[in-house]
């Protein structure tokens, strides 16, 4: 009933809803499977704001792990809803892929946990990131969620809370830790979060597209972020001598030498300064 009323915009009766308020309980008698199916197809919906808002006791009896965050205040300037309230608006302002979705509903499952209040009156959430993606691994591995979009989610709600800054050294560290595809995600869950917290954190979304556009404009400088990316390769690590893990080692060191900008992706620049470098990456 609500996947029907997320997707396709309506409202339900006032006995259709009643019912489905009184026997939500029911639900624990499916299975996993059916309940992912049903919940991606909901949340993926246009009308999942106001379902998510009216019947979050229906949302909570599948996902338990998300009751204590309806109605838990969070003190603090840089949220004017509650944890619940928060979530849903997260998950209303990110685009309906089903992993961003799913990523946006769990983001913050781990935050009344992680609550304290300061002796100012300011609550915090000191682990929550951590807590969260906890949390959200342990529900979607219950509700038999494929590997690669569970991890995927977990990664993406691990990072949620991560500073980015619009500037190419760290997009490309984030780029190459992350890869391309998760960064553009993290970044849309970075603007969704900030359209969820109050109106003093508004300017966060224009970083977050600044830093979409440094992204953007790495891509298409075709700048080094991988190891694949790197102008030299195992073979000339071999030519130089080097055997076994110190072949890593100095292919790594090459690819940080650049993504810092401290050497050009140039194959004699980085022979260069491997060769230098020989003695340390020998003994790594």
């Amino acid at each position: 009933a609500l996947r029907f009323s997320s997707t396709l915009g309506f409202e339900l009766d006032g006995d259709t809803a009643a019912a489905v308020h009184a026997m939500h309980s029911r639900l624990s008698n499916l299975s996993g499977a059916r309940i992912l199916t049903e919940l991606t197809k909901l949340i993926s919906g246009d009308g999942v704001l106001r379902v998510l808002m009216e019947y979050s006791d229906v949302i909570c009896s599948v996902i338990p792990e998300l009751r204590a965050s309806v109605g838990f205040e969070q003190h603090n300037p840089h949220h004017d809803r509650d944890v619940w309230l928060h979530t849903v608006a997260v998950v209303a302002h990110i685009p309906p892929e089903p992993v961003l979705r799913w990523a946006a509903l769990l983001h913050d499952v781990g935050k009344p946990p992680c609550f304290s209040l300061g002796p100012d009156g300011v609550g915090h959430f000191y682990g929550h990131a951590e807590k969260s993606t906890a949390l959200a691994d342990g529900i979607l591995a219950r509700l038999r969620f494929d590997t690669a979009g569970r991890t995927r989610i977990t990664q993406l709600i691990r990072y949620h809370d991560l500073p980015v800054a619009p500037e190419p050294k760290p997009i490309r560290r984030l780029m190459n830790k992350l890869g391309v595809d998760a960064v553009r995600q993290l970044f849309a869950l970075h603007i969704a979060d900030t359209c969820g917290q109050s109106a003093i954190c508004a300017g966060r979304v224009e970083t977050y597209r600044q830093a979409e556009q440094v992204l953007d404009a790495l891509l298409e400088t075709d700048a080094c972020f991988s190891l694949r990316d790197l102008a030299v390769n195992g073979g000339d690590m071999l030519a130089l001598g080097l055997r076994g893990r110190a072949v890593g080692a100095a292919l790594q060191a090459c690819l940080d030498a650049v993504m810092e900008e401290a050497v050009a992706n140039d194959k004699t620049a980085l022979l260069t300064y491997a060769a230098e470098n020989l003695q340390r990456f020998a003994n790594s």
